[in-house]
């Protein structure tokens, strides 16, 4: 995707109308086609907009959630939502658009499949989260990775990031499940266990008691820039959570 297919300064004026009417308490969808045909937004930025921008309530609520460390007064077990964080840093890695949302959480614009000309790229993303749990997960005792059963050599994948977290740390319980519907077993997992959530999706935001920003992490960790950052746009600071090599 190209930066020049996003019209900033329109996304911009958007995001203002759209967060005001879902913090009014409109529905999203009227709030959204309202401000689409407002300012004439093509379909990504209008994904844009849905992705990163939220009513006040939902962004107060996850900023409340956000923990930069896994061990913050948690239970030492950190649960994984593993295509939607490395998809992330697989977009990082190839220099695509990424955006720090109102809910100080990095997304980005991409579908939720693994290209098969990025699997090569996997070795490097698994390597970057894992430096990052070193310094942000110390005391974390068990991570439960869990992954879309439907998604093509998911069993692979996940396997691979297994055997490099445990070549580093023999001790650490590290598990992975294939899921059906991963969104409602990491849920499940997040209320089972107590665990903190790596995560930006927001059904399992909304239904899970603490947050890890791991793809904001990440972002700060590459040296990396938003394209849009909407926390400042809004007037709000969101936690510093970084962590240098």
């Amino acid at each position: 995707m190209k930066t020049q297919s996003i019209n900033i300064d329109a996304v911009i004026e958007a995001s203002y109308d759209y967060r005001y009417l879902l913090s009014r308490g409109y529905n999203y969808t009227y709030a959204l086609e309202a401000v689409t045909k407002r300012y004439m937004l093509s379909e990504i930025e209008r994904l844009l907009l849905f992705r990163c921008v939220h009513s006040a309530t939902y962004t107060h609520e996850t900023l409340n959630k956000i923990r930069c460390k896994c061990c913050e007064g948690l239970d030492s077990a950190l649960i994984i939502d593993f295509y939607n964080v490395i998809l992330t840093i697989v977009a990082m890695m190839r220099n695509e658009p990424l955006f720090l949302c109102d809910d100080c959480l990095v997304r980005d614009l991409r579908g939720s499949k693994l290209r098969p000309s990025e699997r090569g790229l996997l070795e490097k993303v698994f390597d970057i989260i894992t430096s990052i749990l070193d310094n942000c997960c110390k005391g974390v005792k068990r991570i439960i990775i869990v992954a879309d059963k439907n998604v093509s050599h998911s069993l692979d994948d996940v396997q691979r990031f297994v055997n490099t977290i445990t070549s580093k740390h023999r001790d650490l319980e590290t598990s992975a499940i294939l899921s059906q519907k991963s969104d409602a077993t990491i849920i499940s997992l997040s209320h089972e266990i107590k665990g903190i959530v790596a995560t930006t999706d927001a059904v399992i935001i909304m239904n899970s008691q603490w947050i890890l920003p791991l793809t904001t992490i990440a972002l700060n960790y590459l040296g990396m820039k938003p394209l849009i950052d909407f926390p400042s746009l809004f007037g709000f600071t969101c936690p510093s959570c970084t962590y240098q090599p």
